[in-house]
């Protein structure tokens, strides 16, 4: 990091960025040139999400939003899709009383609608027991994505601007940036 002044995003008393995100792709891909199964480097990805978590709440970083299963990931395989499903609710039973014990808050972004309810009800759990937590804040974009929330967002303009008798402009577009159904976070840099 340079001497010059640190940008805004920069958390109190760090040197360090106050929000981090990761896009875990590439598991598959990894395993494969390594000749392993994919669920293998699906495997060692979770494994390397310990590692971050546990960094990044040692290195001061309070948000830390890991975009683990787009939308778009449903076309994959569906025993792919079993083995992901399988690392989530292995990861949440085994770890989650670690996270709590270590301050970490769960927050799930994302569509839950249509997932199996077990998966529904351990999310609902990891966000209940740690909602009191406030030492690091861990994001899960969990089936979530661009195409999605782009829909989503102009489907909110629409009715807003239905309700409001506004009538739509070509530059409307940047000003639906304000209409989201997800929790407002500092965006990572």
């Amino acid at each position: 990091m340079s001497n010059a002044a640190a940008p805004a995003t920069e958390g109190p008393g760090t040197d360090g960025p106050l929000h981090v995100a990761i896009i875990m792709d590439g598991n598959g891909r990894w395993a494969a040139a390594r000749g392993l199964p994919r669920a293998e480097g699906h495997r060692r990805g979770v494994e390397a999400l310990r590692r971050v978590v546990r960094a990044a709440s040692e290195l001061g970083i309070l948000y830390l939003t890991i975009f683990s299963f787009s939308s778009e990931n449903w076309s994959r395989p569906a025993t792919e899709i079993g083995d992901l499903f399988g690392l989530l609710r292995r990861f949440i039973r085994n770890d989650l009383a670690t996270l709590h014990r270590d301050g970490v808050r769960v927050r799930v972004i994302g569509e839950r609608e249509g997932l199996e309810p077990d998966i529904c009800v351990l999310l609902k759990e990891a966000e209940d027991l740690t909602r009191d937590n406030a030492r690091l804040n861990l994001v899960v974009a969990f089936n979530y994505g661009s195409r999605q929330e782009s829909r989503m967002r102009r489907g909110g303009w629409r009715r807003r601007s239905r309700r409001e008798n506004v009538i739509p402009h070509r530059s409307m577009p940047t000003r639906s940036a304000n209409i989201s159904t997800r929790p407002i976070f500092p965006i990572p840099i």
